[in-house]
C-alpha cells in the first residue's frame, strides 16, 4: 500500500498547537565535551529527562556516545569490545528513550579464527542499566544503530558476505535480530527511527533504482514515494505515527524537507533541508541551508509559523550558530548542534514561546 493514496493511522493533516514549554531558557546551554573541542546532541527523550549524542575525547583523536540525565553533565557511554592492543574507538549515541535506554552504534574489534588477524568494525548497540549490549548483524560485518525506543533498537546492517544493507529491527527482551526487508525489487534498506506503537521509519531502494521513504508496520514495508525526486528517506516518526525527513525534488534540482504523507515544508531558501525530529504536537526540526548555500541553519517549523530559522530567535549578541536542530521534546525542548566560541558544541534550548 502507498502511504500517500492514505492509511487510517498516518495524520495526514497537523493540528496547530504551540509550544508547552515548562522551563524556558532565554538561550542555548551548552553541554559541554568528554575533553575535546566537539559535541553534537541527536536526540532528546519525550519527557526530556534525557538527552544523548557523541563528544570528543582530550586530543579530538576519538568520540565516545553519551547520555545526560536531567540536566547534570554528560557521561561517556564507552565503547563496545575494543583489543587493549589497539587505539582507542569510538562511538556514537543516535536516540535515547523515555526510560533513558540508548541505541548507536560503536567500534568493535574481533578475531577472525582463520588467519588470527584483528578486525575492527562497527556494531549497533543497546545502553541501559550502565551496560553497552552488542546488538549483533544480520549476517554480514557491519550493524549500525540509528534508532530505540525502550525495549528495541532500529538500524541497518550488512547481509550475509556483505552484499547489501538491509533495515532491522532488535528487541532487547529476547536479544532477536529481524531483518525487515526492502520494497519490492529493492536491494538496500534502512531503518532510522522507532516510535511507541513500534512503528518503524527510514528508507528503502525500490524496483526502479530510486530510493524512497518508507515505514515498517511489523515486517510489512510502506511506500511514502518521494517529492519527484530519485531519494528520499524518512529520518524520525512521533507517537501520532507522523513521519518527518527530505526528499529530493524533480530533476533532483532540491532536497526539502517533509512532514507527514510527504507534505513539502521547503528549506530556509537554499537548496537543501532535512527534518531530524518531530514531537506529539507535530513541532519539528531539523537543518537547512540558507539562501544562496551560504550556510548551515538549524530550524523550527509548524502549521502555524512555518519554517524559522533557529537563530533568528537567539538573543542579541548570542555567542551561539545554531547548525542543526536533531531531536525535541514534547514540551518543546530543542538539542542539536552549534558553534560558540570557535567550537561545535552540543546544545539545548527550551524557547519559551508559544510556535
Amino acid at each position: 500500500m502507498n502511504l500517500r493514496s492514505g492509511m487510517s493511522w498516518l495524520t495526514a493533516i497537523l493540528v496547530l498547537v504551540p509550544f508547552a514549554v515548562a522551563a524556558p531558557e532565554s538561550a542555548p546551554v551548552d553541554l559541554g565535551t568528554l575533553g575535546g573541542s566537539f559535541s553534537q546532541a541527536n536526540g532528546i527523550n519525550p519527557n526530556q529527562s534525557a538527552v544523548a549524542g557523541f563528544a570528543s575525547l582530550t586530543g579530538d583523536t576519538n568520540s565516545h556516545a553519551f547520555r545526560q540525565i536531567l540536566g547534570g553533565s554528560i557521561k561517556d557511554l564507552g565503547t563496545l569490545h575494543l583489543d587493549p592492543s589497539t587505539p582507542t574507538g569510538n562511538s556514537t549515541a543516535a536516540a535515547v528513550s523515555p526510560i533513558g535506554v540508548v541505541a548507536g552504534t560503536s567500534d568493535f574489534d574481533s578475531v577472525d579464527l582463520t588467519t588470527g588477524t584483528l578486525n575492527r568494525f562497527r556494531h549497533a548497540f543497546y545502553f541501559a542499566n550502565g551496560t553497552m549490549m552488542d546488538v549483533g548483524t544480520l549476517g554480514g560485518s557491519e550493524a549500525f544503530g540509528n534508532g530505540g525506543w525502550n525495549n528495541f533498537v532500529v538500524g541497518s546492517s550488512f547481509v550475509a558476505n556483505d552484499i547489501a544493507l538491509h533495515a532491522f529491527l532488535w528487541k532487547a527482551s529476547t536479544h532477536s535480530i529481524t531483518d525487515l526487508g526492502t520494497l519490492p525489487g529493492g536491494l538496500n534498506s534502512e531503518a532510522l527511527a522507532i516510535n511507541t506503537n513500534s512503528v518503524v521509519a527510514g528508507s528503502s531502494d525500490s524496483s526502479d533504482g530510486t530510493t524512497h521513504a518508507v515505514v515498517w508496520l511489523g515486517k510489512q514495508v510502506h511506500d511514502l514515494g518521494t517529492l519527484g525526486g530519485s531519494f528520499a528517506k524518512a529520518t524520525a516518526i512521533n507517537g501520532k505515527n507522523v513521519p518527518v525527513g527530505f526528499s529530493f525534488i524533480a530533476d533532483d534540482a532540491e532536497a526539502h524537507a517533509f512532514v507527514g504523507s510527504l507534505q513539502d515544508i521547503g528549506t530556509l531558501g537554499g537548496s537543501f533541508a532535512s527534518a531530524n525530529a518531530i514531537n506529539d504536537e507535530g513541532v519539528v526540526v531539523g537543518f537547512s541551508n540558507t539562501a544562496g548555500d551560504a550556510d548551515v541553519h538549524a530550524f523550527v517549523w509548524s502549521p502555524a509559523h512555518g519554517m524559522v530559522d533557529l537563530n533568528s530567535l537567539l538573543p542579541a549578541g548570542s555567542p551561539w550558530d545554531l547548525q542543526s536542530a536533531n531531536g525535541i521534546s514534547s514540551n518543546g525542548t530543542i538539542v542539536g548542534v552549534g558553534t560558540i566560541n570557535g567550537e561545535s558544541h552540543a546544545f539545548r534550548w527550551s524557547l519559551g514561546v508559544d510556535f
